[in-house]
């Protein structure tokens, strides 16, 4: 079992700190320290030289591979526009460095599902794929710690899936990088890229059901060629549709669902996508994920990641670990919730007038914490105006930068322990894509985009439920919908909160 699996430490000075049997690789004046599973690819000799760590996928290239990828961001790099829409078109978990004339530039995914902390109060600058390599690297000043605070919060204490926003860190001299922006090392400073142009509205659904059928099925190909992929499947919407556009490739991947908390095998999430695939006849495997993690699963785990989720993801990871997807490629049906007006399931748009009436709509939990509510503040009046200028919504800018940005992203982090993640979701063009949808085809309750496009690549798979819910659930979702109807849900929520 490794100490820091999947993870990197980035310094130009030699660390205090060493972890055992971790590689070392010179990208001009950087070391990067990183575990064996964590590919590192990099380019040289050429005008603005490209590291990258972690794994890129181009869409649009079915033959590419992380290497002809990082060459056309060298080649494309001069035109910031020319460069800006490869980016978005790129699929993968991973950190772009690039060299730049004044420094260094680094860039993530689209959701930042590889994560990437760097100090802001040493001389020389230091980066990691967490708080706690950092920490390990002896480059954080002992007493520089939010961690407190946190830890012994209500809101922590209240939420199982506890997070912070993006940008925010556990110790005060380290921050986060955050969706939809660059990372200038010459001004340590992060600067925004994203959105650059007001969103379009897609007149023709049609094709833009086809581009994201073309873009996603696209993806799941060259992850399923280049990888030994493991597929986790529920009743939603996200692994249904994946479902679908994987089709061709199930019989070489290890389709499972996890079995965690109080789920049991007649669970929905557990029956529903076991029926499907065997009355299809694709083999279905449950991971039993309930079982006490050893106390060596348990050290190893805290140690990785600070802060971190042991009392409910790391007994799932244990879960993940001990089981037949360990080292597999894990294809995730994340991020896709950026577009399915989570924060208003209806489809019918919500006013949010200032940061503190965004908390109370999204994590109102957070209320009680200063540092982070600050930092939603600065995010949202610099985010808010550019949303209004260019046609998005708050609210789906929100969750793709703190929910997927830091909440999944966690996640993801501390499940390195155990696999690593592809999300074919994780793409900027996929997104703006749906994002320019009219909602109608995005919400509740048919989600007709994702109805759509299941039903013209696996038919049949829509016999089989998706979501449903109880008798209560449903009296209250149509509770829900009529207060929505006349304007009163979004009243109620605020006057709660």
């Amino acid at each position: 079992m490794d100490l820091f699996k999947n993870q990197f430490f980035l310094s130009a000075e030699q660390p205090s700190g060493v972890i055992p049997d971790f590689l070392n690789t010179r990208f001009h004046k950087f070391n990067i320290y990183h575990h064996l599973s964590c590919e590192i690819t990099y380019t040289s000799q050429m005008k603005h030289d490209v590291l990258l760590i972690g794994f890129i996928i181009d869409p649009n290239s079915l033959h590419s591979n992380n290497q002809d990828v990082i060459t056309k961001i060298a080649l494309k790099y001069s035109d910031k526009e020319e460069f800006y829409d490869y980016l978005d078109s790129l699929s993968g978990r991973f950190v772009l460095a690039i060299k730049d004339v004044d420094g260094y530039v680094f860039i993530g995914d689209a959701c930042c599902l590889k994560r990437f902390f760097y100090t802001t109060s040493i001389d020389e600058f230091c980066a990691g794929s967490s708080v706690s390599i950092l920490n390990h690297m002896g480059v954080i000043e002992s007493g520089e710690k939010e961690l407190g605070i946190y830890d012994n919060s209500k809101y922590v204490k209240d939420n199982i899936e506890h997070f912070m926003p993006s940008g925010l860190s556990t110790r005060n001299s380290v921050r986060s990088l955050i969706p939809n922006h660059m990372l200038k090392t010459e001004l340590l400073a992060q600067e925004r890229f994203w959105p650059r142009k007001p969103l379009k509205s897609r007149g023709d659904y049609h094709l833009s059901k086809a581009i994201c059928t073309r873009k996603i099925k696209e993806s799941i190909q060259i992850a399923n060629n280049r990888y030994d992929l493991s597929f986790p499947v529920t009743a939603g919407w996200d692994a249904r549709l994946l479902l679908s556009l994987a089709k061709d490739y199930l019989n070489d991947m290890y389709i499972y669902t996890l079995k965690y908390r109080d789920l049991n095998e007649e669970s929905t999430d557990i029956s529903i996508p076991r029926k499907l695939l065997q009355d299809n006849n694709f083999t279905h495997n449950i991971i039993d994920c309930t079982q006490n993690p050893s106390n060596e699963f348990r050290q190893i785990y805290e140690t990785n990641t600070e802060p971190n989720h042991f009392n409910d993801w790391g007994i799932i990871a244990n879960g993940l670990f001990h089981s037949e997807i360990k080292d597999k490629m894990c294809l995730k049906g994340n991020c896709s919730e950026i577009a399915r007006c989570y924060y208003f399931p209806s489809g019918k748009k919500v006013k949010v007038s200032d940061y503190w009436e965004l908390i109370s709509l999204t994590e109102p939990g957070w209320k009680e914490l200063d540092f982070i509510v600050e930092e939603v503040e600065r995010w949202f009046s610099e985010a808010n105006p550019l949303c209004e200028k260019l046609g998005y919504d708050i609210l789906d800018l929100f969750y793709w930068e703190h929910r997927m940005g830091s909440w999944q992203a966690q996640s993801q982090l501390e499940w390195d322990i155990s696999q690593e993640v592809f999300t074919p979701y994780n793409n900027r063009e996929l997104l703006e894509e749906m994002l320019g949808l009219d909602t109608k085809y995005r919400s509740e309750p048919s989600y007709k985009l994702y109805k759509d496009i299941i039903s013209e690549n696996w038919k049949e798979s829509l016999n089989y439920k998706i979501n449903p819910k109880t008798n209560i659930q449903i009296i209250k979702s149509m509770l829900k919908k009529a207060l929505d109807k006349v304007g009163l849900l979004i009243v109620i929520k605020r006057l709660i909160r």
